[in-house]
């Protein structure tokens, strides 16, 4: 056990014994994440989380490129929050921009929990570099979801276990 998280070769199969997909077992992850640092923190708040994780939330006036929407970011222990960007998508799906700042925050905080302590299919190849890249990049065997895909799940399943009410709008307005 790493940080009151679990990493066991029984995520894998269902309480019935059954196989689960490798998405499955990312949106596990990132729910069963969400509830450990919601207990941790006891707040479902992301900046408050954030500062007490010691991650800082810088803002960025970026405003983007016509094809490219990119709401946030993590890196180096810096969540980056592109409010221009933000303010775009809260307007044109007439949602709340301050909901959203908060739900792109609640993301990026999943991928520093991610990052910090690491799920099963990270783990495993930390000992092999040539298949962490490959994996990140989705090649090498076609049938297996890429890294970056399995945390993008994760991390989506995270804001939603974090802040269900806010995430459970957005969702009901995108569709």
């Amino acid at each position: 056990m790493s940080g009151g998280v679990q990493n066991s070769a029984d995520e894998s199969r269902d309480a019935g014994g059954e196989p689960i997909s490798s998405l499955d077992r990312a949106k596990s992850t990132g729910r069963r994440r969400a509830r450990a640092i919601r207990a941790r923190h006891g707040t479902a708040d992301p900046y408050r989380i954030a500062e007490a994780e010691g991650v800082r939330i810088a803002e960025d006036a970026w405003d983007g490129l016509d094809a490219v929407r990119l709401l946030g970011t993590y890196a180096n222990g810096v969540i980056t929050l592109y409010d221009a960007q933000i303010g775009r998508v809260a307007a044109d799906a007439d949602f709340d921009h301050t909901a959203l700042r908060t739900a792109v925050c609640a993301h990026e905080l999943a991928h520093y929990e991610l990052e910090t302590r690491a799920p099963d299919w990270k783990d495993r190849d930390r000992r092999r570099p040539l298949a962490r890249i490959t994996g990140w990049l989705g090649i090498g065997r076609p049938s297996r979801p890429s890294h970056r895909r399995l945390e993008e799940h994760a991390a989506h399943a995270f804001t939603a276990a974090l802040l269900p009410d806010a995430t459970a709008s957005l969702i009901e307005r995108l569709e």
